[in-house]
């Protein structure tokens, strides 16, 4: 196993996964993320909550991108 750069390292915990998370992890991981930040499960709330709910969806996104391709060169390994 490739071991972890900052970067990654950070979208690990971003995801609130462990470095040695397997694909699967990673995406149930994302899923989990997306439904509780994503824009309609937030727009009855006050627009300042609306905002935080969107810049962290930008990073869930962020972080998942990165580990993405880590997880598709696991897989063909």
């Amino acid at each position: 196993m490739i071991p972890p750069t900052g970067e990654q390292a950070d979208a690990f915990k971003m995801l609130g996964l462990n470095a040695d998370a397997s694909p699967a992890e990673i995406s149930a991981a994302y899923r989990s993320l997306a439904q509780m930040y994503h824009p309609d499960k937030v727009a009855a709330l006050a627009p300042e909550f609306q905002a935080l709910a969107e810049m962290r969806m930008k990073e869930i996104n962020a972080a998942y991108e990165l580990l993405k391709g880590r997880k598709r060169s696991a897989q063909t390994m």
